[in-house]
């Protein structure tokens, strides 16, 4: 799987978010926080949260990034510890099993 940056922002801050991405099945998965293995030269994802392709908008006239997410999402994705904090409607996987090597 390639990594690629998607443009979101937070219901809770004022600033926008370069989160890394990448897709699985029909889902581009944002990984809102990582978890550097450094022995093994590699990451993975703390957090992913599941958002339908369908709902970013493509970019190519940015450097930064390829899509953009057009909606805040709420701030505690970024922060929730249980399936209970999770708002309802989102598909956030805590912990899941998915590798990168470090580039």
């Amino acid at each position: 799987m390639e990594l690629f940056k998607v443009c979101v922002a937070f219901d809770d801050a004022d600033d926008i978010y370069l989160s890394d991405a990448f897709e699985h099945q029909d889902d581009i998965c944002l990984a809102l926080r990582w978890i550097h293995e450094p022995a093994h030269d590699s990451k993975r994802p703390e957090r992913v949260l599941r958002v339908p392709k369908a709902q970013l908008q493509s970019t190519d006239d940015s450097l930064h990034y390829e899509y953009l997410l057009p909606r805040a999402l709420p701030g505690q994705l970024r922060t929730a510890r249980h399936s209970a904090e999770i708002p309802h409607g989102y598909a956030l996987e805590l912990s899941p099993n998915y590798t990168f090597t470090l580039q």
